[in-house]
């Protein structure tokens, strides 16, 4: 996680950790590996209000919001725009075996599949660069073998370098 990184075990007694965060603003993190702007994992369980995500970039999935492992997740009245993963899911990445649930959000302008640079090139004016390199799905949402249930959400100029601009479901 470039900005937040949040992964717990259960207690003794079988206790969950557990986040809210409402009214923040994550943006313009980068992670070389997952989650630009946040990684919600182990058994954790996260809430997340009236925020925003954007401008974050990850060099695998999820570059806006990834949550794995067994972490649960409720979402509400967030914004995902602009953020770039050179993976699936440019806003949020979830295969989280714990339900993801999403409501009245917003993801605009995310992109899956961003084709990754070698360490220092600066790409030259019309350089062109074989988007088939780094194929990925889920510009907005990538979900993979969870449950998922989104509501109310609305997935706008979206892309992905494979399969589902807006949402790719691999479930």
């Amino acid at each position: 996680g470039g900005g937040i990184y949040s992964v717990g075990a259960s207690s003794a007694i079988g206790l969950r950790p557990r986040l809210g965060l409402s009214n923040v603003t994550i943006s313009n993190n980068t992670a070389i590996a997952s989650g630009g702007g946040m990684v919600n994992g182990g058994e954790g369980q996260l809430t997340l209000t009236d925020s925003t995500f954007s401008g974050n970039k990850a060099g695998d999935d999820g570059a806006g919001l990834n949550t794995q492992d067994r972490a649960g997740m409720t979402v509400a009245r967030v914004t995902f725009s602009g953020n770039e993963a050179n993976n699936e899911g440019g806003g949020v990445w979830t295969a989280s075996e714990r339900l993801t649930t999403i409501r009245d959000s917003a993801f605009t302008q995310n992109k899956a599949g961003v084709p990754e640079l070698d360490e220092g090139a600066v790409p030259e004016p019309g350089d062109v660069i074989d988007p088939s390199f780094n194929t990925a799905g889920g510009g907005g949402l990538y979900s993979e073998n969870g449950p998922l249930d989104v509501t109310g959400s609305r997935f706008s100029e979206n892309n992905s370098t494979e399969e589902g601009g807006g949402i790719s479901l691999d479930n």
